[in-house]
């Protein structure tokens, strides 16, 4: 391509541009428009990128604490719809803010690294407070106790067997947390779990 400003023969080169994208490292290609110019100096210009990541989902949830103190809490600032059981019908949850019960239920959160200091609580104004967190969806047993419950979106229930437990998938997906947590949080105890079809 020929350069009106010097007369001279321009370039076009490709540079890797890597960084990682989600937690996976990706190059992506750009280009770079060089132009000599007169005087021996070049002029570099960028373009646009060959390929651009599509934007990474925001979490509908948010960790804090007060500075000075251990509490951790749960924001959820999305509105979600939900089934209700046994007859499932569309509903609105609110926004809402609930109390991290322990560290193996923040954990399961994904750790304190994504913990907010803050100076207060204005984070809770305008949201419905729950008391303690409800846990995800999984197979949990107290660190004391035999016991494994099944916690699915609103039961608990409590797998009967071995045999069971490795019809569900095995005792390899069980999550061993303190004796202090209260697994029945926002659920309800359905009894004896029943066997997978």
């Amino acid at each position: 391509m020929k350069d009106k400003l010097s007369g001279l023969v321009s370039t076009v080169i490709s540079l890797g541009d890597c960084f990682p994208v989600q937690f996976r490292d990706t190059c992506l290609g750009s280009l770079r428009l060089i132009l000599p110019l007169t005087g021996g100096s070049l002029l570099m210009l960028g373009l646009a990128p060959l390929f651009t990541p599509p934007a990474q989902a925001e979490s509908p949830y948010r960790f804090y604490r007060v500075d000075g103190r251990p509490e951790v809490y749960l924001v959820d600032d999305h509105y979600w719809d939900i089934d209700i059981e046994p007859n499932p019908k569309p509903s609105r949850k609110p926004q809402t803010v609930c109390h991290v019960q322990n560290p193996s239920q923040m954990e399961t959160f994904g750790g304190f690294g994504q913990v907010q200091v803050v100076r207060d609580r204005a984070f809770m104004r305008g949201r419905v407070y729950q008391g303690e967190c409800s846990w995800l969806n999984g197979f949990y047993r107290l660190a004391s106790r035999a016991e494994i419950y099944r916690l699915n979106n609103t039961h608990l229930c409590w797998v009967s067997s071995p045999e069971m437990m490795e019809t569900y998938g095995g005792f390899g997906q069980v999550i061993v947390v303190e004796d202090s947590s209260d697994l029945l949080a926002g659920r309800k105890n359905s009894g004896t779990c029943e066997w997978p079809k």
